[in-house]
């Protein structure tokens, strides 16, 4: 599988890569599902915007604990990526994750479908000031210095649309070869991006357990570790 995966990138010309939670899982932050995931300590409700609207203090203590990540750097899977986007290999990166290590690796063409925690801007739409969010989070201000209204982390809650979800369609229709990276495919509308795929490409799929996709015509499934996974097909590249 391995060396077919290897055959595909090389032969692709137009190369989408799509990363879930188990893509920054090997750089130390948690994912949400899995059984040491954040979901088995807080409830999922808590990263809903009527959570956030109703209860503040609550949510920013949470973003605190769970999401400072300036001190995480890439991994071995978020270098090769950015590797092979200067080598020509990979088109885009459509995310999943809001912590920004596909840039801080040295991707440049990453669509963040649900958002970045680097920043934070005010809910009153005549206003819309932004924050750093590091600011907020050490500084404890949650409400806008101009108008007194919540600031709201940059990333999409559950209760909100998420906007970027026709860019991430358009690029996954125009793909040649899809390659899914850490992430369950339970989550909507992101998962159902691969639908939009033409019939006849390939999907490659790295993740730990299986995915409701890893049947489909036209599908490789390799379930180990992204890292050590990307790193053998590099070899073969």
């Amino acid at each position: 599988m391995i060396d077919k995966c290897a055959d595909l990138i090389k032969k692709s010309k137009n190369t989408v890569v799509l990363t879930g939670a188990g893509m920054s899982t090997e750089s130390g932050i948690p994912d949400f599902r899995s059984d040491k995931g954040i979901y088995k300590k807080v409830p999922e409700k808590v990263l809903s915007y009527a959570y956030f609207s109703s209860n503040p203090v609550d949510f920013y203590d949470f973003i605190k604990e769970y999401f400072t990540t300036a001190n995480v750097e890439p991994n071995i899977g978020h270098n090769i990526l950015a590797n092979w986007e200067n080598r020509g290999l990979v088109n885009y990166i459509i995310t999943q994750n809001i912590e920004g290590l596909h840039q801080k690796a040295g991707s440049k063409n990453v669509l963040e479908v649900h958002g970045t925690i680097e920043s934070a801007t005010c809910v009153n739409k005549g206003c819309g000031t932004q924050y750093k969010l590091t600011d907020i989070l050490n500084g404890g201000q949650i409400y806008c210095l101009k108008c007194n209204s919540l600031i709201k982390p940059d990333v999409v809650l559950y209760d909100e649309s998420v906007d970027k979800i026709n860019d991430a369609i358009k690029l996954v229709r125009e793909a040649e070869l899809l390659i899914v990276l850490g992430s369950s495919m339970t989550v909507y509308p992101v998962a159902s991006l691969p639908l939009f795929l033409t019939h006849d490409k390939y999907i490659i799929i790295i993740n730990n357990s299986p995915t409701e996709y890893d049947d489909r015509l036209n599908t490789i499934y390799i379930h180990r570790p992204i890292g050590e996974t990307l790193k053998c097909i590099e070899n073969r590249i």
